[in-house]
């Protein structure tokens, strides 16, 4: 997460869904809907968005703006790691 935000740290209301087996394409994929409030370049908080993570190999592979279909009926929880979020220069 820390390269696809603007602002890794500070993230505000993040949830998760548990992990589910879905068809991607020709196969089938691990993948979680992630919900959080991140901050942009020029630190301004941009409000609540919804993203798909899709896992190939055990590895995050894909994570893209969420369709009402993918995440709008996902039953999300609190994801606390994501608002801890810090990389080293941030953290310092």
């Amino acid at each position: 997460m820390t390269k696809t935000l603007d602002v890794p740290t500070n993230v505000k209301d993040a949830f998760i869904t548990d992990p589910a087996l879905r068809a991607v394409g020709r196969g089938e994929h691990y993948s979680v809907c992630v919900r959080y409030n991140a901050r942009n370049g020029a630190n301004q908080y941009v409000g609540s968005k919804d993203r798909v993570a899709y896992f190939f190999g055990g590895h995050l592979n894909q994570l893209i703006d969420a369709t009402p279909e993918q995440c709008g009926k996902a039953a999300y929880k609190p994801f606390p790691e994501l608002e801890k979020l810090c990389y080293v220069k941030a953290c310092d």
